[in-house]
């Protein structure tokens, strides 16, 4: 039989032709189409999971996500919260631990949020927790009234510098971001022109004309804006939002027009020295020389302050909450506070956090102990540091009141949960960077809740 080898060598060059320019004019699945794919795929997941349903069909993804969280967080924390097994501490410790990379973005304004929490009277100022416009470091509710705060004096000859002042894209460490409510007077100079401006904490200050984003000052000449304060609870926080409006916006009232401080009602996040001061052998009151301080690490370039977890030593998630500006004693014990209020942990002897020395102190305060009966319990816990911070623990009262080697609660009891949780979790930190609020709280929620199933079914076998 005779073959023949060029003709069939010709046939696949013309083949392979024909399909490279079919591949040249195909035209790629946009990367949005799998991200909306896989979010729908994981809430019917979910749903079938949890037996949960939502009335409604909801087009928006962000809008599905805020409803859907309505009914998938306080399922996570039925389940999860409930969870016993037979591993030492699983019963009675909870290991807790702050994990800033996992975070995203937020708007760079201040001030503007409160945090409060379901079990105890108190609120905790943050920025905006929105994530910003495109292209801009603030949100889309506040380009048309944020500015650099500068207090500028009309009658100086000298103005401060605008080079990084006129656009709000710009980023400034130099200056915090506030909103302009109105404009109050104005006053011409021989080689420039000044506002007196409101701004959204009641303080008023003089602007250079220059100093004010061109958006932001055309909005403002058209007539002052309004705030409204609104209150939402999403992922069981508690957040009331003072948004910046301008006043021609129909539906607003002039009920919302609130101008400058309002009532803040500090509740336990009162600041106290007793906090930070201990007793030493002499009887002297001395402020306490641990370095671990966790206060003064803020988040920079204007991201959240990531996440934190609530770990039952078997590796179990039964709780997760997002932090902001930093890791603070007043956040750990709102949050701490909101759970230790469920019936499901009223087994809880001991806490095993890196800062427990001064989560001790804070809980410990005369004062905020008798807020609640939930305060009066936390303040007769024991709160010792994880063993693989605790070397980094070097004042004696530290070493003497939070050591894990000398507690009877924590023997053989894996007190690195948090730890190995985040050395896997911190894996996702590039994509959690630039997600929107809703999409964040829904994706760590997420995979904290496939972690544990793996958790559970590692355990058992």
């Amino acid at each position: 039989m005779y073959f023949d080898y060029k003709q069939q060598k010709e046939s696949s060059v013309k083949k392979r032709k024909s399909l490279n320019h079919e591949s040249i004019h195909r035209h790629n699945l946009d990367r949005r189409r799998f991200e909306e794919a896989f979010l729908l795929f994981t809430v019917a997941k979910q749903c079938v999971k949890y037996d949960l349903s939502l009335e409604i069909c909801i087009i928006n993804r962000n809008d599905l996500l805020k409803d859907f969280a309505l009914i998938y967080y306080p399922a996570f924390l039925q389940k999860w919260s409930s969870h016993l097994c037979a591993t030492p501490g699983c019963s009675n410790v909870i290991v807790i631990d702050g994990n800033m990379k996992n975070c995203r973005q937020v708007c760079g304004v201040k001030d503007v949020t409160v945090c409060l929490f379901q079990s105890i009277a108190g609120e905790i100022k943050t920025g905006c927790i929105n994530t910003p416009q495109k292209g801009y470091l603030v949100c889309k509710n506040h380009i048309d009234s944020a500015c650099l705060y500068k207090d500028e004096d009309p009658d100086s000859q000298i103005c401060s510098s605008t080079s990084n002042s006129k656009d709000v894209t710009t980023p400034s460490k130099e200056t915090d971001m506030l909103c302009i409510i109105k404009i109050c007077n104005s006053r011409q100079t021989r080689s420039n022109l000044f506002y007196q401006v409101l701004w959204t904490d009641g303080t008023k200050t003089w602007l250079n004309k220059e100093t004010i984003p061109q958006n932001v000052l055309d909005n403002l000449l058209k007539s002052e804006n309004i705030v409204e304060y609104t209150t939402e609870n999403v992922y069981g926080q508690k957040k009331r939002i003072k948004s910046v409006l301008p006043k021609l916006i129909p539906g607003t009232t002039a009920a919302t027009n609130q101008l400058g401080k309002e009532n803040e009602n500090v509740g336990f996040a009162f600041t106290s020295d007793e906090d930070m001061t201990v007793t030493n052998e002499k009887g002297d009151r001395v402020k306490l020389k641990c370095g671990t301080e966790k206060s003064n690490h803020r988040a920079k370039n204007r991201k959240t302050a990531g996440i934190l977890a609530f770990v039952k030593p078997c590796g179990v998630v039964v709780n997760v909450k997002e932090i902001f500006n930093s890791e603070s004693k007043s956040q750990v014990y709102g949050h701490l506070h909101d759970i230790l209020a469920l019936p499901q942990f009223n087994n809880i002897d001991c806490i095993c956090y890196d800062y427990a020395c001064h989560l001790m102190k804070y809980a410990k305060n005369k004062i905020r102990k008798d807020l609640t009966k939930v305060s009066n319990r936390m303040a007769e816990l024991q709160y010792v540091v994880d063993r693989f911070h605790f070397p980094n623990h070097v004042d004696r009262w530290c070493k003497k009141m939070c050591n894990p080697y000398k507690c009877r609660f924590i023997e053989k009891v894996n007190t690195e949960a948090c730890e190995q949780l985040f050395s896997w979790l911190s894996n996702y930190s590039r994509m959690t960077k630039y997600m929107n609020r809703d999409r964040f709280l829904y994706f760590i929620l997420y995979v904290l809740d496939s972690h544990n199933d793996v958790q559970v079914t590692s355990s058992s076998s």
